[in-house]
């Protein structure tokens, strides 16, 4: 394995190795040691010329495996064709490196996705490749870790709404707050949402402008809002007990989520979610069944959403419940170890 998505490689590492295989965890940067995983110095990630000289030295370490499965890792096709499993757990999914002199090269690997969406956004850039090694591998995660509530919530007079994030306008943060202003505006006052995350999470300066000014005018709103409390960034510890608390998560997004893990985090809880009809999303939240799905950028449409579910206790139960199933049948670790490990399989066939 090679690659960043270090909480999912690290899981993935463990779910290999109680399976009876052996695997290796090959990073740029390493803190701490641990006997399943090498570091290889990266000199500088910015520069190509560079990057082959670290894919060159990982494959002198790493020879002698039989599968090379690495996250956003296209160079890796080049060094070995066969016995390359490309994985794109995201939307970074827009260049193979040097396809038009290496083709071949690339059309012997096998590639992985996280979502149908961004598999057929691939294919449609590379159609020549063969389509039976491109497959869908769903996002996961842990049922055991996040779990619904012990105690009952259905009888709260307030119903806890919660949203999380990097707080970037693609996210949906403002659409969140003029959805609660819409409501409060209506008179609505049986509901709090619990508004994650920061201006700082995850990004500086950026095409959405600073990170001081969106860090301002979030504030600024929340602060003439009575249904809209700060909660701050959330550890990942912490996040099933912030859930367990809430009723209703919302992943507005107006840009193509690849997939949307908050989705199955919140849906593992047994919450419905409110998200929006783009990217892999509707793969993941079945409208009408596991919560509600929207129009991108549309406050007016989240907050009609939003009272829907404020009004019908039974139907927020309802969609909870078959949210925490929708998880429990398909975006579970042994789900996803299941089928990454009949992937390698089928490499491991076809070299034979």
């Amino acid at each position: 394995m090679h690659g960043g998505m270090e909480r999912n490689e690290l899981l993935e590492l463990k779910g290999l190795q109680k399976r009876g295989h052996v695997a290796k965890l090959f990073v740029s940067k390493l803190i701490g040691a641990d006997p399943q995983i090498r570091q290889i110095k990266d000199l500088s990630w910015r520069n190509r010329l560079f990057k082959f000289y670290y894919y060159l030295n990982f494959s002198m370490k790493a020879i002698h495996y039989d599968v090379y499965h690495g996250n956003f890792t296209p160079l890796l096709a080049l060094l070995f064709p066969n016995k390359s499993l490309i994985h794109f757990h995201g939307d970074a999914i827009f260049e193979l490196p040097l396809y038009r002199h290496f083709g071949r090269r690339y059309q012997n690997s096998w590639y992985v996705f996280c979502s149908d969406y961004t598999k057929n956004e691939f294919r449609k850039m590379y159609p020549n490749l063969n389509q039976e090694r491109l497959m869908t591998l769903y996002n996961c995660v842990d049922i055991d870790f996040f779990k619904p509530a012990v105690s009952d919530v259905s009888e709260r007079k307030t119903v806890n709404i919660c949203f999380y994030g990097g707080w970037i306008p693609e996210k949906g943060i403002y659409d969140v707050l003029e959805a609660a202003e819409i409501l409060e505006k209506r008179g609505r006052k049986d509901f709090k949402i619990y508004y994650g995350g920061s201006a700082y999470s995850h990004y500086k300066d950026s095409k959405w402008g600073s990170a001081d000014d969106i860090d301002a005018k979030v504030k600024s709103w929340v602060s003439r809002l009575h249904t809209v409390e700060l909660v701050g960034n959330i550890k990942y510890e912490s996040l099933p007990e912030f859930l367990q608390k809430m009723d209703i998560g919302l992943v507005p997004s107006s840009y193509p989520e690849p997939f949307g893990i908050v989705n199955i985090e919140i849906m593992a809880c047994r919450l419905p979610v409110i998200a929006t009809k783009v990217g892999g999303i509707p793969e993941v939240v079945v409208d009408g069944e596991t919560g509600l799905l929207i129009e991108p950028s549309n406050p007016q449409g989240l907050a009609r959403a939003i009272e829907c579910l404020l009004d019908n206790s039974d139907l927020r139960m309802r969609m909870g419940r078959a949210a925490r199933e929708r998880v429990e049948q398909l975006f579970t670790w042994e789900k996803h170890m299941s089928q990454l490990i009949q992937i390698y399989m089928k490499i491991l066939d076809n070299k034979k």
